[in-house]
């Protein structure tokens, strides 16, 4: 599984207690802290993320034009030929990493991607990138 780096101001308090904990072997470290709280908190909040997820499923199978991830999601040229021959314009929606692959021309992305909604940590050649950020 890929990981991000991400940055997060709290208190001195707060990192004192957290500091403790791993002091005494509750925790390997900080990040570990972190990272378990995070999972603690989206395991409370799995039914709202849940229904969340059933919506946006629901509007992505009434519209195929419109694929929505919540992870990873991989756009392949079979896909983006299939929306050009439908004469389909895609708007990619959803939260983690978007995967172009590389067989990918910035051409054939400018004809079949017409938005990105969300958070996405995007991959693909730097052109295609430049141009995905700029759809937001």
């Amino acid at each position: 599984m890929t990981s991000e780096k991400i940055s997060v101001n709290v208190s001195s308090e707060v990192l004192a207690k957290i500091d403790l904990l791993v002091e005494d072997g509750f925790y390997s470290n900080r990040s570990d802290f972190v990272n378990q709280a995070l999972d603690e908190k989206l395991n409370g909040e799995k039914p709202t993320l849940d229904k969340l997820l059933d919506i946006h499923d629901i509007v992505a199978d009434a519209f195929t034009d419109r694929p929505w991830c919540l992870g990873v999601i991989t756009i392949d040229k079979r896909m983006l030929l299939k929306a050009k021959e439908r004469g389909k314009k895609l708007r990619i929606g959803g939260f983690g990493v978007l995967y172009i692959s590389r067989d990918i021309t910035l051409d054939l992305v400018k004809e079949t991607v017409e938005k990105i909604t969300g958070s996405f940590k995007i991959y693909a050649s730097k052109e295609i990138e430049q141009y995905l950020k700029n759809l937001k």
